[in-house]
């Protein structure tokens, strides 16, 4: 070992241990000022779409854990291809309710719930072979 390199193993200490207290700094101001961002809740109610026929098919609610944090009296409803459908509602007392729509080849079907914490959520989409 060369005497002129004596002082550098504490140098390289000390070096690490201020990076490690500017990276720990960091972490914590994020949290304190809102940077690390918010996690919405992923709410789980299940629906199932069969085919009758070649030309609709039903979409029935299934129910979840999660159906009592359902928000109004209509709160999923059904659009195909982007459009509402007229009676295509359900709310959080249906379990078990089926809705038929006409429904083709290539035609996309999407069951959206609206929560009481005032988020949408997507929870059925469908696109018929």
């Amino acid at each position: 070992m060369r005497r002129d390199e004596k002082g550098v193993s504490p140098v390289i200490g000390v070096i690490l241990m201020v990076a490690i207290t500017v990276i720990l700094a960091a972490v914590v101001a994020s949290f304190v000022f809102g940077l690390g961002g918010t996690v919405k809740r992923s709410y789980n109610v299940a629906f199932t779409v069969s085919a009758v026929n070649a030309s609709h098919a039903v979409v029935t609610f299934q129910g979840g854990p999660d159906v009592a944090f359902l928000d109004t009296t209509d709160a999923c409803k059904i659009y195909k291809e982007g459009t509402s459908i007229t009676g295509g509602n359900f709310n959080k007392t249906e379990v078990g309710k089926s809705i038929t729509i006409g429904l083709t080849s290539g035609e996309t079907v999407t069951v959206v719930c609206d929560f009481i914490d005032g988020t949408k959520q997507v929870m059925l989409t469908y696109t018929r072979p």
